[in-house]
């Protein structure tokens, strides 16, 4: 499998059918797609990009992103999709940056840079040989100078939760009309998804909400004083599509869903293969609408790691 969803814009990149494609991404569909097929894929900050003309599955956690092959194609793609819309009542009025010229002028180096490290539970259970590439990701950041320091997510499993209980809500008010029109067009995991959210009822939806803020401003008040956060983009590897389960999607969006709900910025970039020669991602997390020193973050890893260049034989 290629990742999903968003996984077909995934697969044409990754075969050079397309210089680039845009994916969604409500919990992990633009990150885990790109880390499956060896590509980059970035998810921009909540309200960065419109999501006019797009198909909604939870307005509240939806982002629309690039999906390239390099960085700077990223940042190419970034600049044109990046801005206010007033037809998206969810975007935000802020001046865009110059993403090509952030990442044109990457440092040689990331003297002074603070990069937060949240083992667990990010970093458990990973599969056989990922470690390492992890790990070497991390000792090329400290050998390009920047700050390395363990600590504890707060409420990372709690803002899954939540995440996962507002994507149902909102999903099941989105799809609500035609499923009762038509529910017999409804795959298995679709009309889970309603007929869960159906179930839940608005007191349930807006204390998710409520709970949310209140988590959302103490996390990011945790993470504060880091420039960046880096971890797997996702805990499980492409497996085939006769072994794929609506049971694994809990697991996959560990490493990715919370990042929607707090809104923020993060992108996934080729960190090596596996023993089966897979691609694996990695995943940095950026500050609010600071996507251009995320993205030279990026390319100065990418650049100094070298396996963007490097194509899975599939």
């Amino acid at each position: 499998i290629p990742g999903g969803s968003s996984g077909g814009s995934a697969a044409a990149v990754a075969a050079g059918d397309v210089f680039g494609a845009i994916g969604s991404d409500t919990a992990m569909s633009i990150r885990q797609p790109a880390a499956l097929c060896g590509i980059v894929g970035l998810k921009p900050s909540y309200g960065r990009v419109s999501k006019h003309g797009a198909m909604a599955l939870s307005f509240s956690l939806d982002h629309l992103g690039p999906m390239t092959r390099t960085v700077r194609d990223t940042a190419l793609m970034l600049q044109v999709m990046a801005g206010y819309d007033p037809d998206d009542p969810t975007t935000v009025d802020l001046p865009v940056p110059d993403y090509v010229d952030a990442v044109d002028g990457a440092p040689a180096r990331l003297d002074g840079v603070r990069i937060g490290v949240p083992r667990q539970p990010f970093y458990e259970g990973l599969p056989e040989g990922w470690d390492r590439l992890i790990e070497d990701a991390l000792d090329l950041f400290v050998k390009l100078g920047a700050v390395l320091e363990e600590f504890v997510l707060p409420h990372a499993a709690d803002l899954n939760h939540l995440g996962s209980l507002i994507v149902f809500a909102e999903g099941a008010a989105f799809h609500a009309d035609a499923f009762r029109r038509d529910p017999e067009k409804f795959g298995p995991n679709l009309r889970a998804l309603v007929e869960s959210g159906e179930n839940l009822g608005a007191v349930h939806y807006i204390q998710a909400q409520r709970v949310r803020r209140k988590l959302c401003e103490e996390t990011l008040a945790a993470i504060a004083s880091y420039d960046a956060l880096v971890l797997p983009t996702t805990p499980l590897p492409a497996c085939p599509i006769t072994e794929d389960d609506p049971s694994l999607t809990g697991p996959r969006l560990r490493n990715t869903l919370l990042f929607n709900v707090l809104g923020l910025p993060a992108i996934s970039v080729p960190c090596g293969f596996d023993g089966d020669g897979m691609p694996v991602g990695l995943q940095i997390v950026g500050k609010g609408f600071a996507e251009d020193r995320l993205l030279t973050l990026a390319r100065v890893y990418e650049r100094e790691a070298g396996w963007y260049d490097r194509h899975p034989a599939i």
